[in-house]
């Protein structure tokens, strides 16, 4: 990997021997470690330049000093290399690297339920409370339960049970809008409802909330379609399913669900303690 760290007054070595040369002073402003490490003597390598090994690897520290140093730092996308990079961020109290690694925690859970998760556990395992709620909220739109992911590992149980709950009160909050009748709809949209098609869909829609409760399947129209299809044929073929201005009420059940459903979730908190 080519690097631009070949010019300074002190050299990095890492776990995996590779060696960085770095420039004290924009360590020392950037870190209160560095700071008051550099007030202690340091052995000296070739040319009396002094050495500083850390326990990191070659790929984080170098991705640290990328954040730190007077140029601009290569976007990290590995979530994997976040969380060792925050990890020494932290460990070295690099307080600019740690903003920025936050928010690209902030910004790495919504495409999957397994990111949603490892970003839950990174959080968790850093005590960084309020990415831990992010995160936490942006899994409710996938299923964890038969997820496993390796930074739960370094979490304790408490944090993965507090995440697991909060599922299951936000499915608790939301369960009645899907529970195959309207009682928790406004009387405009209970009149106009066609009972086999609510059926299906409740049944469809309420056994995947179940297991992520924000999922945003359930609003496409990929989804109604299928739904549609497997409701009973007297629903497909009545008068009421038969017109377009029935199915224009459909488009007023989700709007109101979906609203309702994120109104709702909003108003579930995860619990969130660090020991």
């Amino acid at each position: 990997m080519s690097t631009p760290f070949n010019e300074g007054d002190l050299i990095l070595r890492t776990a995996d021997a590779v060696q960085y040369h770095v420039w004290s002073k924009i360590l020392t402003v950037a870190s209160p470690f560095f700071r008051d490490l550099f007030n202690l003597p340091q052995p000296k390598g070739p040319g009396g330049i002094p050495i500083v090994d850390v326990s990191e690897d070659s790929p984080v520290i170098v991705a640290l000093l990328r954040i730190i140093y007077p140029m601009y730092s290569q976007p990290l996308t590995d979530i994997e290399l976040i969380r060792n990079v925050l990890g020494a961020a932290l460990k070295y109290d690099i307080g600019v690297a740690v903003r920025e690694l936050c928010g690209l925690l902030a910004t790495r859970h919504s495409s999957n339920g397994m990111d949603a998760l490892r970003t839950y556990a990174i959080s968790c395992r850093y005590k960084l409370a309020e990415e831990a709620r992010i995160a936490a909220k942006a899994s409710l739109q996938f299923p964890i339960t038969e997820t496993y992911a390796e930074e739960l590992e370094h979490i304790p149980a408490g944090d993965y049970f507090r995440l697991l709950q909060y599922h299951h009160l936000a499915f608790s909050a939301i369960k009645g809008l899907v529970n195959g009748n309207l009682s928790e709809y406004p009387q405009i949209l209970r009149s106009h409802k066609c009972n086999d098609c609510w059926t299906e869909f409740s049944k469809r829609a309420g056994a995947i909330l179940r297991e992520a409760p924000h999922c945003q399947e359930i609003y496409t129209i990929q989804f109604m379609d299928e739904m549609f299809k497997h409701s009973s044929y007297s629903a497909r073929n009545n008068w009421g399913c038969s017109h377009g201005y029935v199915h224009d009420y459909w488009v007023d059940y989700i709007a109101y669900l979906k609203a309702e459903v994120n109104r709702r979730i909003d108003a579930v908190k995860i619990l969130v303690r660090f020991e």
